[in-house]
């Protein structure tokens, strides 16, 4: 039913599922985040003017919390957002990486730890953030080994994260409390 009532040829650029897979998050080159109830095939409500940094490198850009409680948005400006998953109002917006952006991307990554406390983002200087996902405080902050990463992925525990750049650059492991690579 919901395949129905998506508009066909309309492209969509960002997609994530709740943990639950009740609502699905559809982002699209207008700047819009459409929150859908899947199960009951209507819109939820939308969230607009927010230039999402949804590239071919970053389909974390936008993502679910562990527990579908929130919503966050990695922006093309730089910015790191939370929004509440229910009422669709902005809880906090940062920006992450203001700096000058080079092509293609600014800012990678927006991937929840498994607790749903962090919020890991990648600028494209080569840093690794790491974000207080309820208050969007920023918590610990290192440089990377080479050069800058674009993907992040925490263990299941929520004390490590493994970065990957381009092809060249590997994978790589660091301990997030004392900010150490550990392979």
């Amino acid at each position: 039913r919901l395949a129905r009532r998506l508009p066909l040829g309309r492209r969509f650029d960002g997609f994530d599922l709740s943990p639950d897979a009740s609502r699905m998050l559809l982002h699209s080159a207008a700047d819009t985040v459409t929150v859908i109830d899947a199960w009951n095939d209507r819109v939820l409500g939308e969230i607009t003017g927010v230039a999402v940094n949804y590239e071919s490198f970053n389909r974390a850009a936008v993502r679910f919390s562990p527990d579908g409680a929130r919503i966050s948005i990695v922006g093309s400006d730089g910015s790191l957002g939370v929004w509440d998953a229910t009422s669709l109002e902005r809880r906090w917006v940062v920006p992450a990486y203001p700096g000058p952006s080079p092509w293609p991307w600014s800012l990678g990554g927006g991937c929840w730890s498994p607790d749903g406390k962090k919020i890991a983002t990648l600028p494209a200087d080569g840093r690794v953030q790491i974000w207080d996902a309820e208050q969007g405080q920023l918590v610990r902050e290192w440089r990377g080994r080479g050069p800058p990463c674009r993907h992040g992925t925490f263990s299941s525990d929520s004390r490590r994260i493994f970065l990957a750049g381009a092809a060249e650059h590997g994978l790589e492991c660091w301990d997030v409390e004392h900010c150490e690579c550990l392979w």
